[in-house]
């Protein structure tokens, strides 16, 4: 019997953009710092998602939801009040808060 094909989420809506999502990117097309290790970025230049991981690998889907924050953060224009590391606190805070409902829902629909 043939294998279902998986979906898997190629865009996000976010605040009524379309963000596309592109998986298996080098580290080389993430990197701003050549010696840092980064798993997924988002590009608020193309307004896109770039991840390292395949879609169904371990922290694909924390590794989205951490750059979907960021995109909500500058198409909202709060990015633009805080600096980088403001930023990167405040979106890990949200991803751990957020996190824990998205793991009670898939735990809901199982």
């Amino acid at each position: 019997m043939a294998r279902k094909k998986e979906k898997f989420i190629r865009s996000v809506p976010v605040l009524g953009h379309e963000m596309p999502v592109e998986y298996n990117v080098s580290q080389a097309n993430l990197k701003a710092d050549p010696d840092e290790v980064v798993s997924a970025m988002y590009d608020d230049s193309k307004r896109k998602i770039l991840m390292s991981k395949a879609p169904f690998s371990a922290g694909a889907d924390s590794d989205l939801l951490h750059e979907v924050l960021h995109a909500v953060l500058d198409i909202s224009g709060f990015r633009q009040k805080m600096d980088s590391k403001e930023e990167e606190q405040l979106v890990v805070l949200l991803e751990n808060a957020l996190s824990i409902l998205i793991d009670f829902k898939a735990n809901l629909y199982t």
